[in-house]
């Protein structure tokens, strides 16, 4: 492993050292200080010297355009730096250099977030001459999906080009046009079919069996055969459909700071409004302030508000709870993680509305700072008087 922050450098594989001098000559670095942006020049720098720099200004990195070009021309140079071998076998090699420059194009799909982070433009839109660019770096060559490498850089790719035109995140306008370019645009099948079932997986755990799933599926079984890939999606297909509205919740055993347990039948009878979160997670603590806004504006409902932790280490559970006092329940987990994986939880917070006789109305619900999640839980109570 590589540490950028602490005080020393440990022993990294050559693998990740080629992968770290690729993206470190490749890309020039900027600084987000004070409100504006530093040109950092490290292209003649050692590795060394940029762990000083980024020690000493402890800024994030973010990646321009005008080196895109370069990315892909420099990385056979720093590899022939790098290797410590002349005597390596000619398709290993060549198979360790599309590793690299793949594992470096993965991070091209999160520009447009960097550059709108670092500018504050967020209605920013990829230039032409971005995406000529990120074309010319797409490579059909079933032998080398074998790299994980190239799987996650051709899926990041073709994500860049397919939904550079969207204007908003919609998981599904998202995945349509993911499916169209690689229809379109690609004519190995071995890939195509790689990424079809790539798309269509990620979206299924993203957004669940919802509306727009038969239309997935049609995509699906015309592109993908391969018996592994389907086995994969529609086991996945049968855990989501466990937790799609009017399913049967999961009963649980949870326990308080006292250490009594609660369960889901304990609840019967009242709305479940239950927040799964970690004390760690800055999206979490940011949820946690419109969440006690929600619980305030509903405490004299017949809705239930309850905090599961899902830390690992309870002490720390129990040292925030105790300086942030709720009104809402607040129960710890422990280490099974059941719960989660029954409702494919891969992120916090996450929020799940059950109803009055334990059955899931939302296994996704939206957050407290979504406007409409008080017009959902009012509309829901109004309708059970």
């Amino acid at each position: 492993m590589f540490d950028f922050w602490g005080s020393h450098v440990k022993k990294i594989p050559l693998q990740g050292l080629l992968c770290l001098l690729v993206l470190c000559f490749s890309f020039p670095l900027f600084a987000q200080q004070t409100g504006k942006a530093i040109d950092i020049n490290v292209k003649d720098a050692t590795v060394k010297e940029i762990l000083e720099i980024i020690k000493k200004h402890d800024y994030r990195l973010v990646y321009s355009t005008a080196v895109i070009d370069a990315c892909k021309k420099k990385v056979t140079m720093n590899l022939k730096k790098a290797t410590v071998s002349q005597v390596l076998d000619e398709a290993f090699k060549d198979m360790e250099r599309n590793r690299i420059k793949f594992s470096a194009y993965t991070v091209l799909e999160n520009y447009p977030l960097y550059h709108a982070w670092s500018t504050g433009n967020k209605d920013y839109q990829l230039d032409t001459s971005y995406l000529d660019s990120v074309k010319g770096f797409i490579k059909e060559d079933e032998k080398l999906l074998v790299l994980k490498e190239y799987q996650e850089g051709m899926a990041s790719l073709v994500s860049v080009i397919s939904t550079s035109r969207l204007k908003e995140y919609d998981a599904y306008k998202r995945v349509t046009a993911q499916f169209d370019y690689v229809i379109h645009n690609l004519t190995n099948s071995t890939l195509i079919e790689f990424l079809i079932d790539h798309y269509a997986y990620n979206y299924l755990l993203g957004a669940g069996v919802d509306e727009h799933m038969g239309t997935i599926l049609r995509t699906y079984d015309t592109y993908v055969k391969d018996v592994k890939m389907r086995k994969r999606f529609y086991d996945g297909y049968e855990r989501c459909m466990k937790i799609v509205s009017g399913r049967p919740a999961m009963n649980f055993v949870f326990t308080d700071m006292a250490g009594q347990a609660f369960r889901l039948d304990d609840f019967r009878g009242k709305y479940l409004f239950i927040n799964v979160w970690a004390t760690w997670g800055v999206p979490c603590r940011a949820e946690n302030v419109y969440w006690e806004k929600l619980e305030k504006e509903f405490e004299n409902e017949n809705i239930v508000f309850i905090a599961v932790a899902c830390d690992k280490d309870r002490a720390m559970w129990e040292k925030r709870v105790r300086e942030n006092p709720k009104g809402e329940v607040q129960l710890y987990m422990g280490s099974d993680r059941s719960f989660m994986d029954f409702y494919m939880i891969r992120g916090n917070p996450r929020f799940i509305l059950i109803s009055p006789d334990g059955r899931i109305i939302d296994s996704d619900m939206s957050r407290p700072s979504n406007p409409e999640t008080a017009k959902v839980l009012r509309a829901y109570l109004k309708s059970s008087k």
